[in-house]
């Protein structure tokens, strides 16, 4: 371990909870890329689930809204923010877009 990294540890206990899950999220985001394996948080798993039933119950997105979110995220500018920006802060952008400011994930529907 490097020693930057060795000197932060002991100070993230300090660090706000919100801040330690951000970091979290990027460590599991690392090693997912490191082992191509990628661990789904709970909060994930929900909204997964939640997508599935919603495709089976037939509440697909039309494609007049799938059009609308696009024009979301270019007017957002989900793609194109500056380099080094976290992927927890381009996670939370995503998440406003789509629930209006609210964290539950989101849902599809007609």
């Amino acid at each position: 371990m490097i020693a930057a990294l060795k000197d932060l540890l002991p100070r993230i206990d300090a660090w706000p909870s919100e801040d330690q899950e951000a970091l979290l999220e990027a460590a599991r985001g690392i090693e997912a890329e490191r082992t191509g394996v990628y661990q789904a948080t709970a909060e994930e798993l929900v909204a997964i689930d939640r997508g599935l039933d919603d495709a089976r119950g037939g509440r697909l997105a039309t494609v007049e809204a799938l059009a609308k979110a696009r024009e979301k995220f270019r007017d957002e500018g989900l793609f194109a923010g500056p380099p080094g920006r976290s992927l927890t802060s381009y996670r939370s952008r995503v998440i406003n877009v789509f629930t209006g400011g609210s964290r539950a994930p989101p849902s599809i529907g007609v």
